[in-house]
């Protein structure tokens, strides 16, 4: 029996990134390319956002800062208790 290959995806078929994702699961998937560009891809790093953070990609808008660190805040108390979010987010990647 061969090993099974796996193709590339296309370009436009790239798979979304596990921040991108979360991004996406949060209602402000835009934020997406200016994550990725950078460099903030892991929800690990994404979990310790702070006002800085916020200044260093360019969001101004008070509203979305807010919303952001709340939900940056979340996934590092999700961390710290154990909770399963990593993994459920890992999971839709499949």
């Amino acid at each position: 029996m061969g090993l099974l290959k796996r193709e590339a995806p296309a370009k436009d078929q790239t798979p979304m990134g596990e921040v991108a994702r979360w991004l996406s699961l949060i209602g402000l998937e835009r934020y997406a390319p200016v994550f990725e560009e950078e460099g903030y891809d892991e929800l690990f790093v994404v979990a310790e956002l702070s006002e800085e953070d916020m200044d260093n990609l360019g969001i101004n808008d008070e509203a979305t800062r807010k919303e952001l660190l709340s939900q940056a805040a979340f996934l590092k108390k999700a961390a710290i208790d154990g909770t399963t979010i990593f993994f459920q987010i890992n999971a839709l990647r499949y």
